[in-house]
């Protein structure tokens, strides 16, 4: 019925965060940078069969010198104490330290799907995009269906340059789950650079009111519409534009300046066809 269909992942938790959000203020719209990407990425959520499942749940401190001082005094090393471990030297930048300690827990365990998700984090992060890709594409196989490794494959072809192979993984993620929003801004910001700006409105209308992000989504749409030279707005289109900014509520200054970016947009318009151009919307000028 063209409506996503989705269940929740029991291996991967929810996006950490949004990558790839329009920067409504300089109207850009960009997919960041590996650090920003990696680090919103869905994390492997923990075994509850481990051992240590509920130690790891009780974790009190929230810098990684703490985290890693309580999972030293762990009751077992088991492997979801030592991805843990690995995870925390991730997120603290120690991008060497944790490559070893994850192949010492490999050696250890073999190379499991986690182990790989975990090597794709790492080589993100060190903008070797290829590499990143190959161990995505790796834990993609093995567990066919997941959409955290389908973003991650979608992000690091898009950083490599190649849109031709983001666009169908954002495409997919976006029409079975609308909950990530990142997605949603890939997919909308590469049919924006083939000249699809209606495409990609449409795709910034579906964020849910729900999300957190539904405001940027529908100012985005705004200014997607307002530059796009395949389908420019027409006078009523700026007047709907407008009203649909009061809906919106933003915060003053972003408001302005949109607004702002409408009334420029209009007086440009008038200027070159003039009201004559559209006789049944005159009320609108």
């Amino acid at each position: 019925r063209g409506e996503p269909k989705f269940e929740p992942s029991t291996l991967f938790g929810p996006e950490q965060s949004v990558f790839g959000e329009p920067d409504v203020e300089h109207d850009v719209a960009a997919i960041g940078d590996p650090f920003d990407v990696a680090h919103a990425l869905p994390s492997t959520m923990v075994d509850l069969a481990d051992p240590c499942a509920s130690f790891l749940a009780s974790l009190t401190a929230t810098d990684a010198t703490g985290i890693l001082a309580e999972l030293a005094s762990a009751p077992v090393q088991s492997p979801e104490v030592q991805l843990r471990r690995v995870r925390t030297l991730v997120n603290a930048g120690e991008l060497h330290l944790a490559h070893s300690t994850l192949d010492q827990f490999a050696a250890q365990e073999g190379n499991t799907w986690q182990v790989t998700w975990m090597r794709g984090i790492i080589s993100l992060l060190a903008a070797d995009f290829h590499t990143a890709a190959a161990h995505f594409d790796a834990v993609y196989s093995h567990l066919p269906g997941e959409l955290a490794p389908r973003l991650a494959l979608a992000a690091c072809a898009e950083l490599a340059g190649r849109r031709d192979l983001a666009l169908p993984h954002y495409t997919r993620i976006w029409t079975c789950d609308h909950r990530y929003v990142s997605a949603a801004y890939g997919r909308a910001r590469l049919l924006d650079l083939e000249g699809r700006s209606t495409e990609a409105i449409t795709t910034l209308h579906q964020v849910p009111k729900t999300s957190s992000q539904y405001g940027v989504a529908q100012t985005a749409a705004i200014q997607t519409s307002l530059h796009s030279r395949t389908s420019p707005p027409s006078l009523m289109d700026l007047h709907h534009m407008a009203g649909r900014l009061d809906e919106l509520k933003l915060e003053p200054r972003r408001r302005h300046l949109v607004s702002t970016r409408i009334l420029h947009r209009a007086i440009d318009l008038v200027s070159h066809i003039g009201p004559a151009a559209e006789p049944d919307r005159k009320s609108v000028v």
